[in-house]
């Protein structure tokens, strides 16, 4: 994964144009442009639920209570995904509405498993509730998780053993975790990396906390962008292409072209199932597997 930088400059380069040698901390209205460009193509990749670099799990332990807290991260439900881990079954959905209020209201089929959807605005976690709503209510100590895909679609630099010089403030990222420096003696990393997702932990002479929030936007020209660096810079000249009023057609061509083969490398072709094994518990219908399948 190239820096932000590297990618700004590559696009600017092949479009015949000066790149400035900043970016992040820039106020030039002609960089800022480019810049939100970036995050345009971003979040247009982001949309596409297709890479697996923005593909996480999360994972909770149940209470008796029907609704659970997404994470602050979540954008978008992976669907077939959820388990209950504890009973080692497949969770239903994530159902729609219709089907949720159904098992909720009404006759619902003895021993199914748990079935979940994801509704409502509470994200707030200081919230008694949640966005997860599960059905039935399960049992306390129960273990369900869920794939999902992450706003971030940035990341900061790496962490790196004994680096120097950290400061109050520096963000690094390292075993699936982005942390923030807050507070140093010797600014010194140690030579484990941490991997706590709770408040605070000590790296050496560094403090770390660990973020749970979205890393949707760029801190440093170093941070690095989570995908493909030939379609995002592609996708860059295209949009500066198009802001300017001049002729992209040949590049959208170009990006969407590797666009859908960045797709096939990580979906493939599927063969749908009619058996058991492929019935949907939650819709009551046969399922198929996404993307292309034959019979």
């Amino acid at each position: 994964m190239a820096t932000v930088l590297n990618l700004i400059q590559s696009a600017c380069y092949a479009l015949g144009i000066t790149p400035a040698t900043a970016y992040a901390t820039s106020t030039d209205p002609a960089d800022l442009q480019i810049l939100n460009l970036l995050y345009e193509e971003a979040r247009h990749l982001r949309n596409q639920r297709t890479f697996p670099q923005i593909k996480k799990i999360k994972s909770l332990t149940t209470t008796t209570a029907s609704t659970y807290q997404l994470p602050e991260d979540f954008f978008a439900a992976i669907g077939d995904t959820g388990w209950n881990r504890t009973s080692r079954q497949g969770l239903g959905a994530p159902g729609s509405d219709v089907t949720y209020n159904q098992l909720t209201y009404g006759s619902s089929v003895s021993g199914s498993p748990y079935n979940y959807r994801i509704f409502g605005p509470d994200s707030n976690t200081a919230s008694a509730g949640g966005q997860f709503n599960v059905y039935p209510a399960p049992s306390s100590g129960t273990v369900l998780s869920f794939e999902y895909i992450t706003k971030t679609m940035f990341l900061p630099p790496f962490w790196v053993a004994s680096e120097t010089g950290i400061t109050v403030g520096k963000y690094r990222f390292v075993n699936g975790n982005i942390y923030k420096a807050t507070a140093v003696t010797t600014g010194t990393t140690s030579t484990t990396a941490p991997s706590h997702v709770t408040s605070t932990a000590i790296d050496g002479g560094v403090t770390w906390t660990y973020i749970s929030a979205p890393y949707e936007t760029i801190l440093t020209d170093s941070d690095v962008c989570l995908f493909d660096d030939d379609i995002m810079i592609v996708g860059l000249k295209w949009r500066w292409k198009a802001a300017k009023d001049q002729d992209f057609s040949t590049l959208l061509a170009e990006h969407n072209a590797l666009k859908d083969k960045a797709k096939t490398r990580w979906t493939g072709s599927f063969r749908g199932s009619v058996n058991n094994y492929g019935y949907n518990l939650f819709s009551g219908r046969a399922r198929t597997q996404n993307g292309s399948w034959v019979l």
